[in-house]
């Protein structure tokens, strides 16, 4: 009998009321911040793949490389005609070129075809002219010189680039495409 009393107090007296309350709550909040967790993760999962979703959908209406190069060649006619320049383009190297986009991805890019004439009248002048053309286009516009000419260089929206130059030793356009997901040309 001794052993049995040494036993019942070693495991301590029976549970009370209290004790079974806290155990209770304990379950409780165990239980909803597993819940808790679960709804988080299930939110995290769906704000992701509604974000996944809305990038591909955006991806798939972005123009290819090609499209864009060959938009961007017809700005370049419209600044030499209005330069009253040749709008005659000259041929280019036709393979794209890697890029990496702002977003971190992989893309491609094209050097757009250039035009060259003589020098022209006015420098300014025909610089002056064209940098308004890009400036209704929406394109952030930069001015400076560069070897002895006066250079005006524009960045369209989505990322192509065009520069022209107008000095004593002629004048010309030339430029890249912005950084496209997809390539679209012809030997794609």
């Amino acid at each position: 009998m001794i052993d049995n009393a040494t036993d019942q107090t070693a495991a301590g007296p029976p549970p009370g009321p209290k004790d079974r309350r806290r155990r209770v709550l304990t379950w409780v909040v165990v239980g909803v911040v597993a819940v808790a967790g679960v709804a988080g993760i299930v939110a995290v999962n769906e704000r992701n793949e509604r974000n996944d979703r809305v990038q591909a959908e955006r991806d798939a209406l972005e123009s290819s490389a090609w499209e864009n190069r060959l938009a961007m060649d017809e700005v370049i006619v419209e600044s030499a005609t209005l330069a009253g320049i040749s709008s005659e383009l000259l041929a280019e190297r036709e393979a794209p070129l890697s890029c990496r986009r702002n977003d971190g991805r992989d893309g491609v890019s094209y050097f757009l075809h250039s035009v060259e004439d003589g020098p022209v009248a006015d420098p300014t002048a025909t610089l002056d002219t064209v940098e308004q053309l890009w400036r209704d286009k929406g394109y952030t516009i930069t001015r400076g010189t560069a070897g002895g000419a006066e250079a005006l260089a524009a960045t369209t929206p989505d990322g192509a680039t065009l520069q022209m130059f107008a000095g004593p030793g002629g004048t010309g356009i030339i430029g890249e495409t912005g950084c496209a997901l997809i390539d679209g040309g012809p030997d794609s």
